[in-house]
């Protein structure tokens, strides 16, 4: 008796866990949240020219292009961020997390398999047009293939031809480092 009333609340718990819907964490923050804050926009300006990269903590997003996603029921957990690149690079974000999937030739922003309407040159257009505003700043970006299956050889063709080379944003990129030990 006491066995079945144990599986029975095991039971019953699952299929709770598998109706309520997903809640979205810390994904929603008031505007009073982010206008409240120190401004932060042109904080690498503050730092001296020889300061290392290594000694810097380079504050970041994660899945930084999910801010367009409404709240349907069981995407809550796919929002991570509340406000749009050109707002994270305004408050001192500095290192962006951009998902992509490659759809016909281009780059469409992703998280998992959910399209967060926008691309990846919406994306580079927020970054290009802070950093035309802010020259003392730099943005460091990763980008992940995201719910894609395309070769490397598609993606990096697709990356150079229509994003490095563009005429947009081709001086935004640093695409060879010299590096000195």
């Amino acid at each position: 008796m006491r066995k079945k009333v144990w599986q029975m609340l095991f039971v019953g718990i699952i299929f709770l866990g598998c109706i309520v819907p997903a809640i979205t964490v810390n994904a929603e923050m008031s505007d009073f949240y982010w206008e409240g804050r120190a401004k932060n926009r042109y904080w690498m300006n503050e730092l001296k020219d020889n300061t290392r990269l290594s000694e810097l903590s380079i504050p970041g997003t994660h899945d930084s292009a999910t801010h367009a996603i409404k709240d349907t029921v069981g995407l809550g957990y796919v929002k991570t961020q509340s406000i749009d690149i050109t707002r994270q690079l305004t408050n001192g974000i500095r290192f962006l997390d951009a998902r992509v999937c490659e759809t016909n030739g281009s780059f469409a922003m992703h998280h998992g398999s959910f399209y967060l309407n926008q691309m990846f040159g919406d994306v580079l257009n927020q970054v290009t047009s802070f950093l035309t505003k802010n020259p003392s700043e730099v943005v460091y970006m990763r980008l992940k293939q995201e719910n894609s299956s395309v070769n490397d050889q598609i993606f990096n063709q697709v990356l150079n031809e229509k994003y490095l080379k563009n005429s947009c944003w081709k001086d935004f990129f640093i695409t060879e480092i010299v590096i000195k030990l």
